[in-house]
């Protein structure tokens, strides 16, 4: 981790960047060290960054956006270890870090969030809120009769993924000017219901409040892109 200006300066950065090796941003080194020590706990964005694949070119064709997929994979370290993680910014984390499951609920919130923000739907998806979508699938949920399809299944997506052909079963009205996340947002859907053996009409509705169908059916309103571009 950098303990100088020199990220700050040179590559203007906000908090990091994913590399071999990922890079932080001094204020972030600093903060991490700080509760790492501490308060025994790691810092969202540093497992964010380290979760990269680096070879998001290749993994775009099941892919639709490596940092989204970054989060999921930081879950699966943070639940499996039982981690301590605070999150630079949110301040009420700094003296009460998530711990293991606790971690989802950062993930859950920020859906809470989008689906509430004409600001956020007018836009695009959002990166926290997209790593929620695919922890429902992972554990399930309960109250709307949808099973956990378990790690297992994105232990295989995440290896093999880019090995499968998906059959796009639901079928993209080519009128209607889907993005190109959309798509490939669709083939990850397809290729996670053959590895759990269900249909992808089914996987769709792991994504909650039907927003799924929001993408689908209105894209106009509900575009599919980074909000943050």
């Amino acid at each position: 981790m950098h303990d100088n200006k020199y990220l700050d300066t040179y590559y203007k950065v906000p908090y990091a960047y994913a590399g071999a090796p990922s890079h932080f941003n001094t204020d972030a080194s600093n903060f991490t060290l700080q509760y790492a020590f501490n308060n025994n706990a790691v810092e969202h964005g540093d497992i964010h960054e380290v979760a990269h694949t680096y070879n998001t070119d290749y993994n775009r064709v099941w892919n639709f956006n490596d940092d989204v997929f970054c989060n999921v994979r930081a879950a699966y370290a943070v639940v499996e270890n039982n981690t301590r993680v605070v999150c630079l910014g949110l301040e009420e984390t700094y003296n009460d870090p998530y711990q293991g499951m606790e971690y989802l609920q950062r993930f859950a919130d920020s859906w809470s969030e989008y689906k509430s923000s004409a600001y956020m739907k007018s836009r695009g998806y959002d990166l926290f809120s997209m790593c929620h979508v695919y922890l429902r699938m992972v554990y399930g949920d309960a109250s709307q009769g949808l099973a956990p399809l378990g790690w297992d299944v994105f232990t295989e997506f995440f290896t093999n993924g880019a090995n499968y052909n998906p059959t796009n079963k639901i079928y993209l009205d080519p009128y209607k000017n889907y993005s190109d996340d959309f798509k490939v947002f669709t083939n990850s859907l397809n290729i996670i219901a053959e590895i759990a053996g269900k249909s992808p009409q089914e996987i769709a509705n792991y994504v909650p409040d039907n927003f799924y169908w929001n993408w689908y059916g209105d894209p106009i309103n509900y575009p599919f892109k980074d909000w943050r571009y």
